[in-house]
């Protein structure tokens, strides 16, 4: 799973690898200072969307690398 939102922060979550933390797995600032807006998964669950409020879209692995 995937959240954004506005803290600024993408964060991938493992659920079946979690320890008793609850921390995400990564987390990441596509763009400083920009809320992230919108998430979307590719139909095949490769790949995901991230949309901030600077109109500039990035494309991440289920891994959370840029494609």
């Amino acid at each position: 799973m995937v959240s954004g939102g506005l803290d600024y922060l993408l964060k991938i979550w493992d659920f079946p690898g979690m320890n008793r933390k609850l921390k995400s797995m990564r987390e990441y600032r596509p763009f400083d200072g920009h809320p992230i807006t919108a998430l979307s998964f590719d139909p095949d669950g490769q790949n995901f969307l991230c949309c901030t409020t600077n109109n500039q879209a990035r494309i991440y692995d289920k891994d959370g690398g840029k494609v």
